[in-house]
């Protein structure tokens, strides 16, 4: 399991904050980006301003599935939104986790 992918931008540990998801996206906490931009593969790699993460996760992956194993985000976590979901995001949220 890879931890986390969060619906804040900031995660706060000591002071969640009391809101819902914007819906936008789901956020890679090393970067706090949309974890779809993180994650994007480009050519050359310095397109991607994040590709110092996404090597990273990448190299997870590989290891991960070279075991034999699955690969697993986490989503949310301790210091995420104390709201979390409003019902008429549940949608969108499920697209986005697909």
């Amino acid at each position: 399991m890879y931890s986390f992918l969060t619906l804040d931008t900031s995660p706060n540990p000591d002071r969640p904050h009391v809101k819902s998801w914007d819906g936008a996206a789901l956020y890679e906490n090393m970067t706090a980006a949309d974890v779809m931009k993180v994650i994007k593969k480009t050519s050359p790699a310095w397109k991607n301003q994040y590709n110092w993460q996404r090597t990273k996760i990448q190299a997870l992956m590989d290891a991960t599935h070279a075991n034999g194993a699955k690969f697993i985000w986490s989503i949310g976590g301790w210091s995420d939104l104390t709201l979390t979901l409003e019902e008429s995001k549940i949608d969108g949220f499920a697209a986005k986790v697909v």
